[in-house]
């Protein structure tokens, strides 16, 4: 299958813009450069990926300490959560995925129609290995956040 980049022209930049406001004007996360993160306690990883489908398609993909997680899980809740531990940091980085998803497409595509299919745990190493079409990362809470985003063929 041949991978394309859509005709809209969208930037690394857009994507980080798009996560920048989620996480300030959403969870209240301190922001920063990539550099100023600190190395996590905890290196468990959580990474979740979102599919998309409309005039747009393709995913996104982001990757975030797990204690990070719970931290963004906390001041999205306001501390309120019921869940497990790592059922909260998973449901954090899936709803941050979404929403991100959903603000990177509203800024591209104002009037765009899109499908967001539930967010996913993912491995590591997200679209079987092809270099994303987008990518950045930045300090959340001292600690390193990465999304990444690869348009696929309209089927």
């Amino acid at each position: 299958m041949s991978i394309t980049q859509p005709s809209l022209h969208a930037t690394n930049q857009d994507l980080l813009d798009a996560v920048c406001e989620v996480l300030d004007r959403m969870y209240f996360a301190a922001l920063g450069p990539a550099e100023d993160a600190m190395p996590a306690a905890d290196s468990a990883l959580i990474c979740m990926q979102v599919s998309f489908r409309g005039t747009l398609q393709g995913a996104l993909w982001m990757r975030v300490y797990r204690e990070a997680a719970m931290q963004l899980q906390d001041d999205f809740t306001a501390g309120s959560s019921q869940l497990a531990l790592d059922d909260a940091a998973r449901d954090a980085v899936g709803e941050l995925c979404n929403i991100v998803c959903g603000s990177l497409l509203s800024n591209l595509d104002p009037h765009g129609e899109y499908r967001l299919d539930q967010p996913l745990p993912d491995k590591e190493m997200p679209f079987g290995g092809e270099q994303p079409h987008l990518s950045c990362a930045l300090s959340v809470n001292d600690s390193l956040v990465e999304a990444r985003l690869r348009w696929s063929q309209p089927q």
